[in-house]
């Protein structure tokens, strides 16, 4: 079940600092019951991360006994940064920086899908209905990321060949919002919840990740997390199931409006953001790591053809 999400915050709050904590401090050695430090999980401004706030929110961690300790990031190559120097043990993340990781030597691993959505955007100031409407204009991007790899899947599924579009690389995901939104750019892809955003502003939905099946999103753990804290992990994900039970039901606006502060969506959505139906902590599909690890290939930027096992470990999932 889907529902609507009422924002009530500015677009600028996606531009504030890199790192933030919530609830719980900051990134810290706080022990929990057991005497072990909390388990240290990065969250990013997108629809995957609500279920963890959602799970802190309603005291799941707790009842679980597993102190949790969330982190805030603005950007992934922050969060793949601390991941690498161990001050976080997770992270809301996605396949392909799985598999970069690999590349440089850390096992990062995949332990579960999350639920999100990667949205092509086309600009009605230009006056982009379709997405034939597209050859040869500039549609942003980041580039080796899975807002290009769900690009092209996008593309690909409407017979639409890599050299389709004129590609412009604009990392900073708000600033491609508002050159979306401004008409400097024909088209953009754009992550939840700054996807309902766009089309608030008038934006034309072209294609999702989500309408493809497409899923390239994870939550994953370090060699180092997965090996001394297997047991939080576990309590973690118990926890995180709850939520998700939790979000599939219905929210009162107060709820949603919480959920909203506390992940610092845009302003502009409200009336058309809708949360997705979560599942339960499940690993990723087989098919979706061969097809990520195919275009990684394919695109020059790794070179060992991973296996399945290489970059997924289900064991820590909740019974």
């Amino acid at each position: 079940m889907r529902k609507v999400v009422y924002a009530a915050l500015s677009t600028a709050a996606i531009l504030l600092c890199s790192v933030s904590p919530l609830f719980a401090g900051g990134v810290s050695e706080k022990a929990d019951g057991n005497g072990a430090s909390a388990l240290r999980i990065g969250i990013m401004p997108d629809v995957d991360s609500v279920p963890l706030v959602m799970a802190e929110k309603l005291g799941y961690y707790k009842d679980a006994g597993v102190d949790v300790e969330l982190v805030s990031f603005k950007n992934p190559m922050n969060r793949d940064a601390a991941l690498q120097a161990e001050e976080i043990d997770g992270a809301v993340s996605d396949l392909l920086a799985v598999a970069f990781a690999r590349k440089g030597g850390f096992h990062l691993a995949a332990v579960a899908k999350t639920d999100g959505d990667y949205v092509l955007l086309g600009s009605s100031a230009l006056g982009i209905e379709g997405i034939d409407a597209l050859e040869g204009k500039n549609v942003a991007l980041s580039r080796n990321t899975i807002i290009e790899y769900s690009t092209d899947r996008i593309l690909a599924a409407e017979g639409k060949d890599s050299d389709f579009i004129e590609r412009v690389s604009i990392p900073q995901i708000p600033v491609r919002l508002e050159m979306l939104n401004s008409g400097k750019l024909a088209g953009a892809t754009l992550p939840e919840p700054l996807a309902s955003s766009a089309v608030a502003s008038g934006a034309t939905v072209l294609g999702s990740a989500e309408r493809l099946g497409i899923n390239p999103g994870v939550l994953a753990f370090s060699s180092d997390a997965r090996n001394k804290r297997a047991d939080q992990i576990k309590a973690f994900f118990g926890a995180y199931n709850h939520a998700v039970t939790y979000l599939n039901g219905e929210l009162s606006e107060a709820e949603l409006d919480d959920i909203i502060k506390v992940m610092g969506f845009p302003e502009g959505v409200r009336g058309v953001l809708h949360f997705p139906s979560y599942t339960p902590a499940r690993p990723p599909a087989e098919n979706e790591v061969r097809e990520v690890v195919r275009w990684l290939l394919s695109h020059s930027l790794i070179d060992t053809e991973y296996r399945y096992e290489d970059l997924v470990d289900g064991s820590l999932l909740a019974p």
